[in-house]
Parts: structure tokens; C-alpha cells; sequence
């Protein structure tokens, strides 16, 4: 018995159920035996396509979740244009010198708004960055945090920002346009104000280590105070012709050997949005098995 069915079985009777799955990973990828190939490809495809949800505290499991994307995020299928390339390098760098930086009593939050129409890869590029630097992604969805008891949302939004602030993680504000709207418009809540002056306080807060990203596709109305306790801000645009086909060809070819021709990877890349850019790239595999099945 090897040290890596050791470890999967160890950790399989002690509930760990990530480190289990990480260790299968490694089994079936370590395994060259000739027979075995379908059954080890088979079983990595379920790791890579069944996300790996984290066990979080019971007072914020409600409104944010955690997921080890180690194992679940396919990088031959996510492309990085040449603007989330360079972001990317940005976010890095302040992540190597974050600890120095602390050192030496200067505070750098490595903090960046995306923001940008939906469905051009905000959430994707926050998974992608967890997964380039090795540690969870903790996401949190303002709309599940709002609690209709008067205080409770601020109460909510307290201890997921301590929970985010003890561990090593990438921290994503999704929806952050839900509760971070100018202060003083004519439809201004008082509730929400006072839920967005908690939110800047605990930006305040944050040290070097966090590793914070929010996304807004409305970032026009984010407050004007709120955008300034970001390090960045980054518009996430639509892939040209030439990205998308490129993105295209790259998840074609990690699906298996698929004869797609120049004419069908142009007319899919019309759809637009790089969701549905995907969505119309399933479509066309899916058509191609059932019509194998068939």
C-alpha cells in the first residue's frame, strides 16, 4: 500500500473529505497502468466537474461559501486575455510582499473591484486566482446576506470578514451593488447606508494578507467612498473575435478529440458574452454525442 492510499483512506475515516478527494486525484493521475486509463479519466472528470464545497462555521454557511478549487478548476478551459494576465500579475506581486509590506507598518490592502457587464468571467477570474495561488475561494453573495431584522445584516457581515480574515483565501464581494450604492440618491434606504458604512469600516480593517475581490455590473452607482477602499478597479470586457475563438478552440480541445471547423468556432464566437460562448461550445458536443448515441 502506498503513502497516497495511506493518506486517502486516513482522511477518508476522519471525514476530511477535500484532502480525500485530493489524494484520489493524485491515485488516478499517478496510475499508468494502459487498462486503467478510462476508468483514472473518468474519475478525474467527475473530481474537475463536482465542486469541492468547504465546511464553513454555521453562522455564515447561510450567506457565503468556500470552495477548494484545487481540484475542480480546469485551466485548459478558462482563457486569460492579455488585461486579466496583467491583473493577475498585479494581484501576485502584492500577494508576495504583502507580509514586508506589514512589517514595515505600511498598509497595501491587495484589494480590486471587477466590474463589467455579466457573464465576461468576474467570478471565474476570482476562482482562477485562487487557484493559480493555492488557496480557497471564499465567495460571498451580498443578496443571501441582507437580513430583514434591523442590524442583523451588519452582525452577518462582521463575522464573515473575521472568518475571511483568519485564514489564507481569496475573498470575493459578489453583488457588492446590492448594498453599495451612493449614499443620498432619492431611493436611498437608511438601512442600507448604515449596512455600507459597515462595509467600508471593515474594508478599513483588512490587512496586507486578504486577498479581497468585489464585483458589481452596475459600477456607476457604487458609492463613491466605498470604491475608494479598493487598491483597483478592472473592467472585465468581452473577449474580441480573436479571443473568443481562441477560448474556444482552447475548451474544444481539453473536451476530447472534436473535428470542429474554422466556420463553427466563427459562428459561435457571434454569441457574444463569454458565457455564452461556452454555453453554445456544450451545445455543439452535446449534439455531437447524442447524435453518436443515436
Amino acid at each position: 500500500m502506498t503513502n497516497d492510499v495511506q493518506s486517502l483512506i486516513y482522511n477518508l475515516f476522519n471525514n476530511d473529505i477535500v484532502k480525500a478527494k485530493q489524494y484520489a486525484k493524485i491515485i488516478l493521475q499517478k496510475n499508468t497502468t494502459k487498462k486503467d486509463q478510462p476508468f483514472c479519466k473518468q474519475q478525474l472528470q467527475k473530481l474537475e466537474n463536482t465542486p469541492v464545497i468547504m465546511q464553513l462555521p454555521s453562522n455564515i454557511s447561510s450567506f457565503a461559501v468556500q470552495e477548494d478549487v484545487s481540484l475542480t478548476f480546469n485551466e485548459n478551459r478558462y482563457y486569460l486575455s492579455t488585461r486579466e494576465k496583467d491583473l493577475f500579475k498585479q494581484i501576485k506581486k502584492r500577494n508576495i510582499v504583502a507580509d514586508k509590506l506589514q512589517e514595515k507598518g505600511i498598509k497595501c490592502v491587495n484589494s480590486t473591484l471587477l466590474y463589467g457587464e455579466s457573464g465576461t468571467g468576474k467570478t471565474t477570474f476570482g476562482k482562477f486566482l485562487a487557484y493559480k495561488l493555492g488557496v480557497p475561494f471564499l465567495y460571498l453573495r451580498f443578496s443571501y446576506l441582507i437580513d430583514s431584522h434591523l442590524g442583523q445584516t451588519n452582525k452577518n457581515l462582521a463575522l464573515v470578514f473575521k472568518y475571511a480574515c483568519q485564514q489564507k483565501c481569496v475573498f470575493m464581494l459578489d453583488e457588492i451593488d446590492c448594498i453599495g450604492l451612493n449614499r443620498g440618491q432619492n431611493n436611498d434606504v437608511g438601512e442600507l447606508s448604515r449596512i455600507t458604512i459597515s462595509l467600508m469600516q471593515e474594508l478599513d480593517a483588512l490587512s496586507n494578507q486578504t486577498i479581497l475581490l468585489g464585483a458589481t455590473n452596475r459600477i456607476q452607482d457604487i458609492d463613491t467612498a466605498l470604491r475608494r477602499r479598493f487598491h483597483d478597479e478592472k473592467e472585465i470586457k468581452r473577449l474580441n473575435k480573436e479571443e473568443s475563438i481562441e477560448l474556444a478552440k482552447q475548451f474544444v480541445a481539453s473536451c476530447g478529440d472534436y473535428n470542429f471547423t474554422e466556420k463553427q468556432f466563427s459562428k459561435i464566437c457571434e454569441t457574444g458574452k463569454q458565457s455564452k460562448i461556452v454555453d453554445a461550445i456544450i451545445d455543439c458536443i452535446a449534439e455531437i454525442e447524442l447524435n453518436v448515441l443515436t
